[in-house]
């Protein structure tokens, strides 16, 4: 069975640096020399959805209602069942309503301790890393392999597949590194869909403290964000700290509590890093639909 932090978290320490406290992140690890699922760290969502700050009432507040994270593992090898290695990338999703998230550096380990293990057909190898992930997650995850001729296929690009806007060419005076939800403002005008990008997102791991990078997708209708302010907005998690999924929530949460904001998704398509890219879509009902397939192709560049 993967390890949880259920029980640490009753002990009321849910802050954004201790909810992966028990995890390997941000500790020496030695690569495993054989298959071990136990290596999966599983975290309560609610453990970083306590870390969220809302710009609204609580009462008021906007959650997202749709939304899963697609975990794109590049670094993919086994051996087949004459113990000839074989190299592959596999894509999993998980629902943003699961009940727990597995820690990447986890899965980076647990998938290291594949590499030496036998597996007859790559049916066997996709059933057992799909169940140690679902039992990880509490949740239904399907572990797909791809053949590595198909990743640059697979790739797509918010500049040439969405007429997206962007605003990483806008001219402003950055002064402000934390998130900062009163930089914000909408104009008087509503736009029936507008969809908007930054690959100026930067925030930070809560463990390590390493920076992490993410092209920002937004598509909503309703009053319409003044670009400038959504930039700084955008800048100002420079030095904020938390996991991809927290952040993403995060802003997802700060722009629904904008006035006049009436369908909103939000899309991070995190750089690679240790082998693996993680992309985190949230969204109400009828907004998500627009993004959705960009976040389970894999990034340009990957």
């Amino acid at each position: 069975m993967a390890v949880n932090e259920n029980q640490f978290m009753k002990n009321g320490q849910n802050n954004t640096g201790a909810y992966a406290a028990k995890s390997a992140l941000g500790k020496t690890s030695r690569y495993p020399p054989a298959y071990d699922r136990t290596l999966l760290h599983a975290i309560p969502r609610s453990a970083y959805r306590d870390t969220l700050q809302s710009n609204v009432s609580l009462a008021t507040a906007h959650a997202p209602s749709q939304g899963f994270d697609v975990w794109h593992c590049f670094e993919l090898s086994w051996l087949n069942d004459k113990g000839k290695p074989r190299f592959a990338w596999a894509r999993f999703s998980v629902d943003a309503n699961s009940e727990f998230i597995v820690e990447s550096k986890s899965l980076k380990l647990y998938l290291a301790s594949l590499n030496q293990q036998r597996f007859a057909t790559v049916l066997e190898l996709e059933q057992t890393v799909s169940k140690d992930i679902s039992d990880a997650c509490a949740c239904t995850v399907l572990f797909n392999v791809q053949h590595n001729t198909a990743l640059h296929a697979d790739s797509r690009s918010i500049d040439s597949d969405l007429a997206a806007i962007s605003l990483d060419d806008i001219d402003i005076d950055c002064s402000v590194y934390k998130r900062e939800a009163s930089l914000l403002t909408v104009m008087d005008n509503t736009v029936e869909q507008e969809l908007l990008h930054s690959r100026l997102l930067r925030s930070n791991c809560p463990v390590t403290g390493q920076p992490d990078w993410a092209e920002l997708t937004i598509s909503y209708s309703g009053q319409r964000i003044e670009p400038q302010s959504l930039l700084q907005y955008i800048v100002s998690y420079r030095q904020h700290s938390g996991f991809h999924e927290q952040t993403i929530e995060q802003i997802y949460t700060d722009l629904a509590g904008l006035p006049g904001m009436q369908e909103l998704a939000v899309l991070g398509r995190y750089t690679r890093r240790g082998g693996i890219a993680i992309s985190v879509l949230r969204g109400s009902t009828a907004a998500i639909s627009t993004l959705d397939e960009l976040a389970v192709a894999a990034a340009p560049g990957q």
